[in-house]
């Protein structure tokens, strides 16, 4: 046991020393893949193995995590940002329950990522990437300028928002301000009823991204949007979830699913 022990650590070690190794990240970044994940991937390797579908995940959780914080200054990686997000958050909030990490320690990393994922997305002053930019597409340079100027407009919405003297008194308000990662909201049409799990919560837009447990997005709705659906019924808070859902084999599980290389996100760590 003694030697598995030892050479899972060394497995870990090695295979994030390595994936590090001449990339340059922000220090957050890196502190955070050799400390807190590092852990992560012990307790994964020691449960299921190096070889396994949970370790092959965790290893692209990783790949993931160092691409989605360099400078993005194609519209289509930007946009393939915008889709990883969710199931990468999601997805490092699932493995650091293994550990136990401090929820406080789990929000602070979270938001700074959030921060740097934005910083990413816009261009870099004197950047100079060797390309002639008189061959870069007008079309793509507008579409860039106005993506970044509709986040620009949510995160001013959502400002007006939790000012709103009539939103604020509603009787939903603080149940979704203070929504919790993982709270089960069942949302309701004339059709069908769909559960998901609360996956991502943007602290700069109140965006509201849930997730059922194929880790497919079933509704992503702003802060008032999700309030209004409240009120009219066509959601409600679910707090019949098995405790399975909870259990650390029910994480293990979720991080099998990671699913943050969809729609051509592999090509873009190569």
């Amino acid at each position: 046991m003694v030697d598995m022990i030892i050479a899972v650590k060394l497995k870990v070690a090695r295979t994030i020393g390595n994936k590090l190794h001449g990339v340059p990240l922000p220090n957050v970044i890196a502190e955070f893949l050799q400390g807190p994940w590092q852990e992560v991937m012990k307790i994964v390797g020691l449960r299921e193995g190096c070889e396994g579908k949970a370790w092959r995940a965790g290893v692209h959780v990783i790949d993931d995590l160092i691409w989605s914080v360099q400078p993005k200054r194609q519209l289509q990686e930007k946009q393939r940002l915008l889709a990883l997000i969710p199931r990468l958050v999601c997805t490092l909030r699932e493995g650091l329950t293994l550990i136990c990490h401090e929820p406080d320690e789990v929000s602070r990393f979270i938001k700074q990522l959030e921060q740097i994922h934005i910083l990413s997305m816009r261009p870099a002053r004197g950047d100079d990437t060797g390309v002639d930019r008189t061959m870069v597409s007008k079309t793509v340079r507008d579409d860039i300028l106005q993506d970044i100027a509709r986040y620009a407009d949510k995160q001013r919405a959502y400002q007006l928002d939790i000012a709103d003297p009539v939103l604020l008194q509603s009787h939903y308000y603080q149940t979704v301000n203070d929504m919790a990662l993982g709270t089960w909201v069942e949302f309701q049409d004339q059709r069908s009823s769909k559960r998901g799990r609360l996956a991502w919560k943007c602290d700069f837009t109140g965006e509201f991204t849930f997730m059922d447990r194929m880790y497919k997005v079933i509704a992503d709705v702003r802060m008032r949007d999700l309030i209004s659906l409240l009120e009219r019924g066509s959601a409600c808070v679910v707090n019949d979830i098995p405790l399975l859902d909870r259990a650390v084999d029910a994480v293990m599980n979720s991080m099998k699913h990671y699913s943050g290389r969809e729609n051509g996100l592999a090509e873009a760590l190569n």
